[in-house]
């Protein structure tokens, strides 16, 4: 079968390039997918890229897994490493803003769960929450304010400084004058970018995760490698042998997995988890 996939390239702020066919036939495998879907609709309207010709990838296996282009993430993001809160008054109404990290749904719903018993007198408790940023997922809630008033413009702050695994909870107290729907608009919104603005972000980096076991004689082999690569150790378990799941840049992913099955025949046994995002130093 053939299939068609636009071959695209970063800008240059963001370095490196597809340099052809090759390449984009091997990354869309390496991450799992087998088929394509809709390639007209393929990276539209995703900033920093650049659309170049229509090019065909031959003999790619499909009916497994689907790739589907308009959920890849292009584009840097962002998560919050603090939680913020801030609060100002318009026209005698008050608005608490709470920022925070999240990375699923249950673990944002503790988290609004406690600002609503922090001010379980308020009259309104509204917010926006992106979490999976490989797949991002997103919801906007108006608790009561006019649809689209509140929940809303808070998704959108959310969307406009790139972060995800997060979500940011406004609180309102009605101070007896009604701001209109332009009004509670800019409130809600001026409210969640307040956060923001204060917030450090960290960059995701996306990444390749490794499974690596190996005997605790080879340990020097693995020191050497994660000072060659730029590594994130994500867990570690030591047993009879050593097993670390490993981060690795997605730009260095096929070296370094490269170098580590040239290691099998000292016992270092190396798998390939799947795609994923860590914070890593730039």
């Amino acid at each position: 079968m053939i299939y068609y996939v636009y071959s695209v390239a970063l800008t240059p702020t963001y370095g490196s390039s597809f340099r052809g066919v090759e390449d984009v036939a091997k990354w869309i495998k390496r991450q799992g997918y087998r088929s394509i879907l809709k390639p007209k609709f393929l990276f539209r309207n995703v900033l920093n890229w650049k659309l170049f010709s229509l090019i065909k990838i031959l003999n790619f296996e499909s009916d497994e897994k689907v790739f589907n282009p308009n959920t890849i993430i292009l584009q840097n993001l962002n998560t919050v490493s603090n939680s913020i809160q801030t609060n100002f008054r318009e026209k005698g109404s008050k608005f608490i803003g709470y920022l925070f990290s999240a990375s699923s749904t249950e673990a944002f719903d503790d988290q609004l769960q406690q600002v609503k018993s922090k001010y379980p007198d308020a009259t309104h408790h509204c917010y926006g929450w992106r979490i999976n940023p490989n797949n991002i997922e997103e919801f906007a809630q108006d608790d009561g304010e006019p649809s689209g008033t509140a929940g809303l413009p808070i998704l959108n702050k959310l969307k406009s400084y790139e972060v995800v695994n997060c979500g940011c909870v406004v609180v309102r107290y009605y101070g007896g004058t009604k701001l209109g729907k332009s009004g509670l608009i800019e409130a809600y919104g001026r409210s969640a970018e307040l956060c923001l603005q204060q917030a450090p972000l960290a960059t995701l980096i996306r990444t390749q995760n490794f499974k690596v076991q190996y005997p605790y004689s080879a340990q020097s082999e693995i020191d050497r490698l994660k000072n060659k690569f730029d590594l994130k150790e994500l867990n570690a378990e030591y047993l009879e042998e050593v097993t670390v799941t490993l981060a690795c840049r997605t730009s260095q992913s096929e070296q370094f997995e490269h170098n580590m099955q040239k290691l099998e025949h000292n016992g270092i046994n190396t798998e390939l988890i799947g795609p994923s995002f860590v914070t890593m130093s730039r």
